[in-house]
C-alpha cells in the first residue's frame, strides 16, 4: 500500500507579538522547518484527509535550508508500513511543506513526541477545524507509542542508513 503523496500544510497557530512602540499586534508565523528540526519523531495527530490508517510518525533523517528527507512510519490494517520522503519548504510561506503532487491539499496537526500526551492547544484545534472544513481524522492513539518502534512487514526497510538524496 502506497500513501498518496500531496501539497501538506502544516497547521500553526499564529502568536501575537505586541511591539512597545506599536499599538497594533503582530502575527509572527512559525517556522515548519524550525519545528521539524528536532531528533524526537514528528506525530500526526488529526488530518484532514479520510484515511484508515494511525500512528503516522516522521522521523528527520536529513535537514537543509530548502528541504528535509525523513523516514515515515504507520500502520495499515495492523501492519507497520514504512518508507522516505522529501519535503521541500515554501521559500515564500515559512509555515508550509510540500511532500508532493501540487494541486490537492491536507492538513494535517503535528506535534512533537515529548508533547504528544496533553490534548493540543484550544487555539490550535480551532485554527486546524477551521482550515480543514470539518474534515477531521484522529490518527494519533495512545497505543501508538508502544507501536512506533516495532518491526516493520513490508518491503521498504527504513533501518538502512543511506546518504540523504537530497
Amino acid at each position: 500500500m502506497r500513501e498518496d503523496h500531496m501539497l501538506t500544510i502544516f497547521v500553526f497557530v499564529a502568536s501575537i507579538a505586541i511591539s512597545g512602540s506599536l499599538k497594533v499586534p503582530l502575527i509572527t508565523v512559525p517556522s515548519i522547518r524550525d519545528f521539524l528540526n528536532t531528533t524526537e519523531e514528528i506525530w500526526t495527530y488529526l488530518t484532514s484527509e479520510n484515511t484508515k490508517i494511525e500512528c503516522k510518525a516522521d522521523e528527520k533523517v536529513y535537514l537543509s535550508r530548502i528541504s528535509i528527507e525523513f523516514q515515515r512510519s504507520y500502520y495499515f490494517r495492523m501492519h507497520k508500513m514504512c518508507f522516505s520522503l522529501v519535503g521541500r519548504f515554501d521559500p515564500k510561506r515559512k509555515d508550509v511543506m510540500i511532500i508532493h503532487s501540487p494541486g490537492q491539499k491536507k492538513y494535517d496537526l503535528r506535534v512533537r513526541n515529548s508533547s504528544v500526551h496533553l490534548p493540543p492547544r484550544r487555539k490550535c484545534l480551532k485554527y486546524f477545524q477551521l482550515k480543514a472544513k470539518g474534515q477531521e481524522y484522529k490518527l494519533y492513539k495512545n497505543y501508538c507509542q508502544y507501536l512506533l518502534h516495532r518491526p516493520h512487514t513490508n518491503k521498504f526497510n527504513c533501518t538502512d542508513k543511506k546518504q540523504p538524496s537530497i
